[in-house]
């Protein structure tokens, strides 16, 4: 059985980023892995993932707390480092 761990680690991200796309995407993890392994094998598939959680962002910046701000930018940061742009 995967695990959202699994299923983090198999797509180069790690839980948090999970959770975010879980969240923008509305997808079980076994969805988002797929989505995010489809799209971040080209740097157009990266840009679009990383608007999707910038828009998340935008909606958590809205109506969370200061440690969930945080991990949304935190998830941001590690997603630029670890996937191609260009």
């Amino acid at each position: 059985m995967l695990t959202s761990k699994s299923c983090a680690e198999f797509c180069d991200l790690n839980t948090e980023d999970l959770m975010t796309f879980k969240e923008c995407a509305h997808m079980n993890s076994e969805e988002v892995c797929a989505f995010i392994e489809s799209l971040s094998a080209t740097p157009q598939g990266c840009r679009k993932l990383l608007k999707m959680m910038h828009a998340h962002l935008e909606r958590v910046e809205a109506e969370s707390s200061e440690e969930r701000i945080r991990e949304a930018h935190q998830a941001i940061n590690q997603f630029v480092a670890t996937h191609h742009f260009i």
